[in-house]
């Protein structure tokens, strides 16, 4: 029996997403950090007596209300971010709340920028910003390896480059025109 082979050209076969996977760590973090902060406050007030007060209220509303919510927005972005390289242009979807997928031709992008605030050198994670011919710019945040995302876009690109010159040395010449005679 002959072997099958994989020939798909995203992701790793270690990690789900390969260099384009999105940060888990970085988007639920936030809600980790929220949870055990306002739960330390509740527990510390219930032990000083403190626990039917107005500022345990708040803290009960955060953690019912406010944790929710932040876990539910990490999930959707979870789900929404990417990027996909197409044989003739990157495929960008930036995640909720924004809508829509955008296919960027690579010829229009200029650079690729890899930034990290302090949360994204904690995880590991950060955000390609593209930077588009016209100055325009977009950015995909929460990505679990942001230069591993930029040399396969970089890759990507130049694969296209190769491609676009192949096509333009192996295409035949267009018909000529013959020089019209000059009236005299």
């Amino acid at each position: 029996m002959k072997q099958a082979t994989n020939d798909n050209q995203s992701g790793d076969a270690q990690e789900p997403g390969g260099p384009f996977a999105v940060s888990l760590m970085s988007l639920f973090l936030p809600a980790a950090v929220i949870a055990g902060g306002y739960g330390a406050l509740l527990g510390w007030l219930s032990l000083n007596g403190g626990g039917g007060g107005a500022v345990a209220r708040l803290a009960l509303g955060v953690l019912f209300v406010g944790v929710p919510v932040v876990v539910a927005h990490a999930a959707l972005r979870a789900f929404t971010t990417g990027l996909k390289p197409l044989p003739h242009a990157l495929q960008i979807n930036r995640g909720f709340p924004r809508a829509g997928t955008r296919e960027v031709p690579y010829p229009l992008i200029e650079r690729i920028v890899v930034l990290r605030g302090i949360g994204g050198r904690k995880t590991g994670s950060g955000t390609l910003v593209f930077h588009l011919a016209g100055d325009l710019r977009i950015a995909v945040c929460d990505l679990k390896h942001p230069e591993a995302a930029r040399a396969a876009v970089e890759a990507a690109a130049r694969a296209h480059d190769a491609r676009q010159k192949a096509r333009q040395a192996n295409a035949p010449e267009g018909p000529r025109l013959a020089a019209m005679p000059a009236k005299s």
